[in-house]
């Protein structure tokens, strides 16, 4: 039409679809229209081209004006679709039009037939809905899921914003009530058994529920946080052939009672794939799964058979992610949840999917365009580093992309984008390309292959070897040359450091026979001084001897003085003796050789000690030689006692402290 867009009727005319602006035709007016050999249906519009296909038994339904939103879920009640969106509960009238549900304003989560009831799980609470009665029954906000107690009648448990409420229909009316313990929200809900149920938090993991004999209140909650589970981000549940399962970002696993632990899951791991998550009810067989790629599939544990796969590209923009649901509405009659929208689909539809060997559009060297034909017949032959790009199309595939694989260079195939394939820096040689075209759901088509030849740039051609040829000559000429000069130079270097040894040694030699000398006058040296103190100590005790006799003899002669007739004789023989005792000269030869021993002995005592006496040094003289008491008597002409007298008064002017002694002083006096 020019008004009102297009309208499909059967044979008889009576009308099937009607497709305008309001549910996604660019614009009313249709200028010109043409059926294809696929019986796919082209319109000329007045701004721009659509197409319908025909064959496809899956349809969509469109709101563009933004009414209707987000869709969540779909159910069909007593012949009536109902739609539950972000925006509210609608449902659709007998020519398909939109119909509000007063009182629904607001996010509608679930939609569920209990008993012979439509359940609205709704963001203020819990409704039930029958035609434009909306009657709130719980007031628990965020009804996200509800399921049947197995083994019960009539019971049932909701997972809330809050966490789990309980409906319990008695005498006509539904009971509710809040069971408590956990308040986490639980969007995913499935029972182990009659007492025991798993719900899952988007961030903290998954939890094991256990319930009282008559569900009134929660008994007991196990975290499973630390027992297995990969992942405890956006974790789904499910009850699979009646096995507790997860599917976490690595793949699915199953809890396993035995271990009380979760464990992977290799037989859905492998049936359903580890990227896949169902998104349709896991009681209803096949499964619909939505893979990372973006498109859904159906599969089934009875049929090995590849169901339908939906790969629509228009299809992946519309998603609610996270949020992907497919609600069963007949037999075989499914309807999938879209953004301002849903998608009617049949799964007994067969995959009619054929995409078709690419074709090499046009091929660029650095720009300059070469010929199509003749890559398929001969090798395209360019400079290196020069950029080729391929141009590449497939007129009759839908919903693909193109690949690449140069073998050698890289094993797998590479995604091209676009239509366009750029290849930069190849090495120098011949590469075969395969192309190939590819869809989200792993079909592809037979490969179209070209050849190319790099040429090797100039410095690997033949004047590049003749360059090199001659480079390595002048390389070898210049190393011989540095060669000799090295060999010269480290010959000149050895003989200088041989010369250098050769000195260093003699200087040793000299310096250590210089020692060696040294050594011996030192050892000679000290043995004269050790004979000058053995002749110095002699002659000490010689004189010691010597006037102890001349005592002894002085002592006899003063016990027998009246028997010397004589007096005056007497007097001067006694004289004799005294001046033989106490001999000025003999003292200045011992001095002399004690200073010979003993070098500035004396010169140290007078400068530290200026007070001391002749007779005081006389005495430190013979302490120093380590002569007792006793022995000093006699040299001094005094007695014993007059020695201790003398050794006591010279230590305090020695001013020694009394712990030291005035020999352990005298012995190791040093300058």
């Amino acid at each position: 039409t020019i008004k009102d867009g297009v309208f499909v009727t059967d044979i008889n005319g009576n009308i099937k679809f009607h497709i305008n602006k309001e549910n996604g035709l660019l614009n009313n007016t249709v200028l010109g229209q043409s059926l294809d050999e696929d019986n796919n249906l082209w319109f000329g519009l007045d701004n721009g081209v659509a197409n319908i296909e025909l064959n496809n038994s899956n349809y969509f339904y469109n709101d563009v004006s933004g009414r209707l939103g987000a869709v969540y879920d779909i159910i069909e009640f007593k012949d009536v679709i109902y739609i539950g969106t972000n925006t509210g509960l609608f449902k659709l009238d007998e020519n398909d039009q939109l119909d509000f549900v007063e009182g629904s304003q607001g996010q509608v989560w679930d939609l569920k037939i209990i008993e012979g009831e439509l359940f609205c799980g709704h963001n203020e609470g819990t409704f039930l809905v029958d035609g434009d009665d909306f009657k709130m029954i719980s007031s628990h906000t965020g009804g996200w899921t509800i399921k049947k107690v197995p083994e019960t009648e009539s019971t049932y448990i909701q997972g809330t914003y809050s966490g789990l409420v309980r409906f319990r229909k008695h005498s006509g009316s539904w009971e509710v009530k809040h069971l408590g313990k956990t308040t986490i929200p639980s969007r995913f809900l499935v029972f182990e058994n009659s007492k025991t149920a798993w719900v899952a938090h988007a961030t903290k993991g998954v939890f094991r529920v256990n319930f009282d004999e008559n569900h009134d209140t929660i008994t007991s909650i196990s975290d499973y946080q630390n027992k297995g589970i990969t992942s405890d981000y956006n974790v789904r549940l499910y009850n699979i052939m009646n096995n507790i399962c997860f599917k976490a970002n690595e793949g699915w696993q199953k809890y396993e009672a035995i271990l009380d632990s979760i464990i992977p899951f290799k037989l859905l791991n492998e049936k359903l794939g580890k990227d896949n998550y169902v998104i349709s009810e896991e009681d209803v067989q096949p499964f619909a799964l939505k893979n990372s790629s973006g498109f859904i599939s159906f599969k089934s544990f009875t049929d090995d058979n590849d169901g339908l796969v939906l790969n629509d590209k228009f299809l992946k923009d519309r998603y609610i992610i996270g949020y992907e649901n497919i609600s069963k509405l007949e037999d075989s009659s499914y309807a999938l949840n879209l953004d301002n929208g849903f998608m009617i689909i049949n799964s007994t539809s067969k995959n009619n999917i054929e995409l078709f060997k690419p074709d090499v559009e046009k091929i660029l060297v650095n720009g300059n365009l070469i010929s199509a034909e003749k890559s398929s017949v001969e090798a395209i032959a360019f400079n290196y580093n020069k950029s080729i790009v391929v141009e590449l199309s497939s007129a009759k595939s839908i919903n693909h992309f193109f690949e690449y694989k140069i073998p050698g260079l890289n094993e797998g195939w590479t995604k091209v984008e676009g239509n366009r394939a750029t290849f930069n820096n190849l090495k120098d040689g011949v590469y075969d390309i395969s192309f190939r075209t590819r869809d989200t759901s792993g079909n592809i088509s037979e490969a179209h292959s070209i050849k190319i030849d790099v040429l090797p740039p100039w410095y690997r051609d033949k004047l590049g070897l003749l360059l090199y040829f001659v480079i390595l000559a002048l390389i070898l000429a210049s190393f011989y040359i540095m060669h000799n000069r090295k060999v010269a130079k480290e010959q000149r270097v050895i003989k200088i450091k041989y010369q250098k040894e050769q000195q260093k040694l003699l200087r040793e030699k000299t310096l250590e026979n210089e020692k060696r000398i040294v050594q011996l006058k030192n050892e000679s040296l000290h043995n004269e001084i050790k004979l000058k103190s053995k002749q110095l100590a002699n002659n000490a005790m010689a004189l010691v001897k010597k006037n102890e006799t001349l005592q002894e003899i002085k002592k006899e002669l003063m016990l027998n003085k009246d028997g010397f007739s004589n007096y005056y004789a007497f007097k001067k023989l006694v004289k004799k003796l005294d001046n033989s005792i106490v001999l000025k000269d003999e003292w200045e030869v011992f001095e002399e050789n004690f200073t010979q021993v003993h070098d500035e002995f004396f010169e140290i005592l007078k400068s530290r000690h200026s007070k001391l006496t002749p007779k005081d040094l006389k005495i430190c003289a013979y302490i120093k030689m380590n002569l007792s008491s006793k022995e000093i008597a006699p040299l001094m002409n005094i007695s014993v006692r007059g020695v201790e007298t003398h050794r006591y008064r010279l230590k305090k002017k020695l001013d020694l402290e009394n712990d030291i002694s005035v020999v352990d002083y005298l012995l190791n006096i040093k300058k």
